[in-house]
């Protein structure tokens, strides 16, 4: 985890001795104020930089640190991965990989099918004469 430097922290001591707001440091040591329109607006990321994060990730195999490394959320990183992430080959993934993948399909198939279910309920019950007022 990186530290702020000499200078940064006697620049933030100022600033809270003067009544300003905090410093939000980037990796690469520049920063931004805090202010509530940035505080409350989503960085955009690029579909290109969203696809080279997750492979990225992908190589190094730590996505926590990847992401540290680039100065996102892992969560974030996470869910691009879910969108952007190469198949598995099957002929050169782990077992443990192809059971992970395995698992993950399971159980999005078993949220498909309660998605299914209600709404199969609910058009048993809208064509149901009488029911709906017609």
């Amino acid at each position: 985890q990186k530290r702020l430097t000499d200078t940064q922290v006697t620049e933030l001591r100022e600033r809270r001795a003067h009544g300003l707001p905090p410093l939000k440091w980037s990796l690469s040591g520049s920063y931004n104020e805090y202010t509530e329109e940035n505080m409350r607006k989503p960085t955009q990321f690029t579909e290109e930089y969203k696809r080279s994060a997750v492979a990225k990730a992908q190589a190094s195999r730590n996505v926590t640190q990847t992401a540290r490394e680039l100065g996102i959320s892992s969560k974030s990183l996470y869910r691009w991965m879910k969108g952007y992430a190469e198949p598995l080959d099957v002929e050169t993934a782990s077992d443990k990989a192809l059971a992970k993948r395995v698992r993950e399909l399971e159980r999005q198939l078993a949220i498909r099918e309660g998605q299914i279910d209600v709404l199969k309920k609910a058009i048993g019950i809208v064509s149901e004469p009488g029911k709906n007022g017609s």
